[in-house]
């Protein structure tokens, strides 16, 4: 018999929000392999991360010029694999609009109930399309309890990555290859747990009913053993 249940697990609820700007067309970042660029080698780590937090509720963003949502928050793992190999540098166009793209996050996990909420953001740049004030994104990952991972790469902005991650208890890291990029989601990846509900379909299998067959047979010998002492007295 099929059933839909809510289970709890150990996890947490993440938005990985990623830099598709014009930028992240520079190459030279892979040393094994300078002829791929910024995002083909972001994409592929991200890919491999994303697997690896089997217990996690995940959404996907992506910023340029503008902030588009690639991924609601999901189990989802293999789609969400599928979705990244589907995004493309200029996307959400060439510009970066760092500080909206956070502000996108905290729209996704504003309604969380999950006791941990982390935004995991990565860009290579200086913000240069963001409308959204920064003080308004300190006052809401505040009033919503969201820490941020920020991950610069090349020329990455210092300043503001140190200042998000300082919001809430959170950490920035700066990465000059792949090799230090990989590092830094592994390092990312043993982040804190949280108890997250879950639907889940399960198929169960009731066990009673071969009590009931146990039972029935044993009816019927009982039944049996009985007419033949009565038969055997009639003799």
């Amino acid at each position: 018999k099929l059933q839909t249940i809510n289970i709890k697990k150990d996890g947490l609820d993440i938005v990985l929000s990623l830099d598709t700007s014009g930028s992240m067309r520079q190459i030279g970042f892979n040393k094994e392999n300078y002829e791929l660029n910024r995002w083909q080698v972001v994409s592929s780590i991200v890919e491999e991360f994303i697997p690896k937090r089997i217990n996690d509720n995940i959404a996907i963003i992506v910023f340029g010029s503008s902030v588009m949502t690639a991924s609601p928050l999901s189990f989802d793992k293999n789609a969400q694999a599928k979705i990244i190999k589907h995004l493309n540098i200029g996307i959400a166009g060439d510009k970066t609009a760092l500080i909206d793209s956070i502000a996108g996050s905290v729209n996704i996990l504003k309604d969380s109930k999950a006791t941990s909420k982390i935004v995991i953001v990565l860009t290579d740049g200086e913000d240069t399309a963001s409308q959204i004030p920064m003080q308004v994104i300190t006052n809401l990952v505040k009033k919503h309890n969201i820490k941020i991972y920020a991950i610069g790469i090349g020329e990455s902005n210092k300043h503001v990555l140190n200042q998000l991650a300082s919001m809430n208890k959170g950490k920035a890291f700066y990465a000059n290859s792949k090799d230090n990029l990989e590092q830094i989601y592994t390092e990312i990846n043993k982040l804190e747990k949280s108890k997250i509900e879950q639907n889940k379909i399960v198929q169960k299998r009731y066990f009673y009913i071969y009590l009931l067959y146990v039972s029935i047979f044993s009816l019927f010998f009982y039944v049996f053993l009985k007419n033949r002492n009565n038969n055997w007295d009639l003799v």
